[in-house]
């Protein structure tokens, strides 16, 4: 799963970021039209971020089958029903767009941080991290300024974003608690449950008390 979370972020975001920047038509009024566009006149490769993030965020639960941490299951249903919004926006379509794509990035960041344990991929983790949750605030910020979006839905997705930011920057702090500690060295739980690499699970918090043990 940490090497899927490789080539999704680091290689399929920027791929369709790229393409939907290529494709664009000539007519879009700068970058500020370009982020407060709806679908409707996106390129199609914009709409396949979601598509994406949709199918990375349920392999988690084939790869899993006895059910993930509670953490990264709040996080993995508040992904989807986020991205069920975005594209249903009937304006800023870019914005929100762009906001998803850099945050799974910064989550493939995270994963280089299971992959390759070491400090610097740890204090990699934490920079990438708390900027992208800054940028996410911001650019949930801007969203709420496109006048032709209903509060509602300006609403429904800040409190998406502010959701999934309280639960990225929460881990982060609890995993350098952790390594301050001097605990760096012990083995934490992975998605699954099961022992796995340095660190700890989303938010430290074990899997549903529903969900049967990794056998």
């Amino acid at each position: 799963s940490w090497l899927a979370s490789l080539w999704h972020g680091l290689l399929a975001m920027p791929i369709l970021v790229s393409a939907t920047v290529l494709l664009l038509p000539t007519t879009t009024a700068g970058v500020d039209g370009f982020l407060r566009e709806g679908w409707e006149r996106m390129p199609w490769p914009l709409e396949h971020v979601h598509y994406a993030i949709f199918g990375y965020m349920l392999k988690d639960f084939v790869l899993y089958p006895a059910g993930i941490e509670v953490g990264y299951l709040v996080h993995h249903l508040i992904t989807i029903a986020g991205c069920t919004l975005c594209l249903h926006l009937p304006a800023g379509a870019a914005l929100t767009t762009l906001n998803g794509a850099q945050a799974e990035v910064s989550s493939s960041l995270f994963s280089v941080r299971h992959v390759w344990p070491s400090p610097p991929t740890r204090l990699l983790y934490y920079l990438s991290m708390s900027a992208s949750n800054a940028l996410g605030a911001l650019l949930a910020l801007r969203l709420a300024d496109i006048d032709t979006l209903p509060r509602s839905l300006t609403t429904a997705y800040a409190v998406a974003a502010a959701s999934l930011i309280l639960l990225r920057q929460g881990a982060l702090l609890l995993d350098l608690a952790d390594w301050v500690g001097g605990k760096a060295g012990g083995k934490g739980r992975g998605k699954g449950g099961a022992e796995g690499g340095e660190g700890q699970p989303l938010l430290g918090v074990d899997r549903s008390p529903l969900s049967p043990p990794v056998k």
